[in-house]
Parts: structure tokens; C-alpha cells; sequence
């Protein structure tokens, strides 16, 4: 058996304080500070809030540099990475001793910086990723499974998937085919910021194409009144760790359907949280033949009282942090680094680890809950009578449109 207090020091000596943690926020890896003693030099946050600010003041953060908070895109990360001189002083200071570099999503030009002092980067690789984002491209590869294949087919009567080209007499294609109203569409290629849009009319239809930039787009069947669902998971080479799902808290905003935070309180049924876990296991099966290890994400709907399954996020995801407010060993992100790995203590661990296909790890988290907000009063007033951890921009940063200008936890 592994000795659980010797294992924790071999984590953080040998693999978190030989990291550097290229973070979208400081949020996202506080767990990391607050219970595994991870140096806060060793982080690199492109955004924070008043709250984290005070807590964590030596970490560099770039929106406090350029006084600016901005969507974190690909281009954005590289702009970011490379002309901030952050990555010359990665080269220089950091890589040359051999550490190694954990990334929010993985962008092409990580592999530059694997190649740097044959480095290790905790991501999924980029061509790998890519294939997977293309919604087209991932359906495939799931029906080559039996069981997913089964279960497609049940999908596809229910959401009557259609892909189509990004164009106006799309439309009227659908309408003179008895395509009735009302839709979602999305693009046929997701990189985590790509737009979901109802759609109710043709002026929505406009709307919607116009910002979306792939050729083709994925169009299905809007059903009212279900319940979006995610849940993510850890692939190592020979095991698949599932955890708890979430209630995904979506708002429509002219027409757009944005993801807006996660709840954990989410009560179902428990044959349906079987068939989820179960559906995502056998998914990161397909996944695990590819070389994929470490986290990724699924997106489900439930609907009278079925399951269906919408994309894979090859990534981390928006909900994963809420999780990691604890020392679990189970920590999504600390079985995320090991599954890079192979010690002895992480082989030991490992072979520990039974969790059937239809179970999943439930841990116990600080929070449940989080919602991004647009305006600070708005939430205030609405919980005035309650504790919320509100963690908002410094007064003095300019926001770019549509970017949220903080989140709370329950």
C-alpha cells in the first residue's frame, strides 16, 4: 500500500515545485497554493481579482501589467507568452533546470516549449486536440464503439443532427425540408469560445452565422426544458477516473447560449448518473486508444428522463476548479499531472485506484458553486442575506465587451 504521507511529499517536491503553472487565473489554481504548497513563484495568472490579489501577491499576473481584461484566445496566449518576454525568461531561468510547464489548454506552440531542455508539457497534444474539437470528426470516432454506438442512434432521432453550410439559403434549405423551429446551432469546429445559438427565426439565423466562422455548422433540434450536464474525467494508460457531474448554468444573451458557471448540487436520478458516468467512460475509452491522457470533459442533456450526449472538451473546463478545493489525492488536477507520469509511487497508486465504468470519485469541495457576473450590485442585492465568496476585477481594469467582470462561490 502506498504511504499516503510520503506519496504527498513526492507530489509536491518532485512534480508541483518542478512546474510552472501558465494559468488563466489565479483561481484556477489556488487549490494548488492553498493545499499542496506550491510556491507562488512558480505561477504565471493572466487574470485575478481584488480577493486573490490579496492573498497570493508575488504571483505575476499580466492584466495587472497591461490594466486590461481580455478573453484568453489562442492568439491571445501567444501574444501573451511571447512578446510579454515571459518566455524568454522561461528559457533562460526556468527550462534549463528541467521544469516542466502546466497549461490551462494546450495551444500549437507548446510543443516549442516541450522541445526547450526536452521539457515536459501537462497538456494533451495539439494535432490530437484539434481533431477533437471538430464535432464532426469526434461523433465518428465514437461509433466505432458498440455502446456509444447504440446510444448515437437514440441521439440522433431525439436532436435530428444536421450538418450545413454557414450560409443564408441554409435556412430556407431546412425550412422547405419540414426542419421545424425552433434550433441550436454551433460551429463545426470548437476551440472553447465559439458560439451555441437558439435559434427562433431567420434574424436569429443571420445573427448567429455571422459570427460564426467555420464553413459548416452543426444545427440540431432546441429542446426546451432540459438539463445540461458535465462531467469530466482523468485518463491514464490503462485507467479512466470519473468524477461527480455538474449542473451547467447556461444563459441565453440575444440569442446566444453562454455557458455562465457550474452547480454540484445537482440532484438526478441515479440510473441517470450511471448512464452518464457510463457514457463518458466508454468515451475515454476511445479517447485512451488515441494516446490521450490526462482531463477531459463531456457535455449531456438530460431530457425526459434520458441522456444525451452534445461534445467532448479536450481540455480542462470552466467547472474543473471547484473540484479541487481540497488534499484529496484524487485532486483533478493532481491526477492530471500523474497521469504523465510513471514513478514507482504513481504505478503503486495507480493499481489502487478501482472504480467501475458507471462509478464515479465524489470528493468533498470548499464550494459547490460558481456564477460569472456582468455587474457586482446586481449580485449583491440579490444575496444580501448571504455569504457568498464574491471575487471581482480591480476597480481600475478596463473590460473588453462580454467579458465577465468576476464570478462568485456557494
Amino acid at each position: 500500500m502506498v504511504n499516503i504521507s510520503e506519496f504527498r511529499e513526492y507530489i509536491i517536491d518532485e512534480i508541483i515545485n518542478r512546474t510552472i503553472f501558465l494559468a488563466k487565473s489565479i483561481d484556477e489554481i489556488e487549490s494548488l497554493l492553498k493545499y499542496w504548497n506550491l510556491k507562488q513563484e512558480n505561477v504565471i495568472a493572466v487574470r485575478t481579482s481584488t480577493k486573490m490579489r490579496e492573498r497570493y501577491r508575488n504571483i505575476y499576473v499580466y492584466e495587472l501589467k497591461t490594466k486590461v481584461r481580455e478573453f484568453s484566445t489562442q492568439n491571445f496566449f501567444r501574444n501573451y507568452l511571447f512578446t510579454s518576454g515571459l518566455f524568454e525568461k522561461l528559457r533562460s531561468s526556468i527550462f534549463s533546470k528541467g521544469i516542466n510547464l502546466w497549461m490551462f489548454r494546450t495551444y500549437e506552440w507548446c510543443k516549442d516549449l516541450e522541445r526547450i531542455g526536452n521539457n515536459k508539457v501537462l497538456l494533451i497534444d495539439y494535432d490530437l486536440y484539434i481533431k477533437l474539437n471538430n464535432k464532426i470528426w469526434a461523433l465518428n470516432l465514437l461509433e466505432g464503439n458498440d455502446y456509444l454506438r447504440s446510444h448515437l442512434e437514440i441521439r440522433t432521432k431525439k436532436l435530428k443532427t444536421r450538418y450545413e453550410f454557414n450560409t443564408n439559403s441554409t435556412f430556407y434549405k431546412l425550412i422547405n425540408d419540414d426542419y421545424s423551429l425552433p434550433w441550436v446551432i454551433s460551429s463545426q469546429i470548437s476551440n472553447g469560445g465559439d458560439g451555441v445559438f437558439k435559434i427562433a427565426n431567420h434574424d436569429d439565423f443571420k445573427r448567429a452565422i455571422s459570427k460564426i466562422k467555420t464553413p459548416v455548422v452543426k444545427i440540431e433540434k432546441f429542446i426546451e426544458n432540459c438539463i445540461p450536464v458535465n462531467q469530466f474525467a482523468i485518463i491514464f494508460f490503462d485507467k479512466i477516473i470519473k468524477y461527480q457531474p455538474s449542473r451547467q448554468i447556461i444563459e441565453e444573451h440575444e440569442g446566444e447560449m453562454r455557458f455562465k458557471g457550474s452547480d454540484f448540487k445537482l440532484k438526478i436520478d441515479e440510473k441517470i448518473e450511471r448512464k452518464i458516468t457510463k457514457l463518458t467512460h466508454f468515451i475515454g475509452l476511445e479517447l485512451q486508444k488515441l494516446g490521450y491522457r490526462g482531463i477531459f470533459g463531456c457535455d449531456y442533456i438530460i431530457s425526459d428522463n434520458e441522456v444525451y450526449f452534445i461534445e467532448i472538451n479536450p481540455r480542462f473546463q470552466g467547472s474543473t476548479f471547484l473540484l479541487t478545493y481540497n488534499d484529496d489525492l484524487f485532486n483533478p488536477y493532481i491526477l492530471h499531472m500523474l497521469s504523465f507520469y510513471y514513478g514507482n509511487y504513481i504505478v503503486e497508486f495507480k493499481n489502487n485506484m478501482d472504480i467501475c465504468e458507471n462509478q464515479y470519485v465524489e470528493l468533498k469541495s470548499d464550494y459547490s458553486k460558481y456564477k460569472y457576473f456582468s455587474n457586482i450590485k446586481e449580485i449583491e442585492q440579490q444575496y444580501k442575506n448571504e455569504s457568498l465568496d464574491i471575487r471581482s476585477a480591480f476597480d481600475h481594469i478596463r473590460l473588453e465587451p462580454n467579458v465577465p467582470q468576476g464570478f462568485y462561490l456557494e
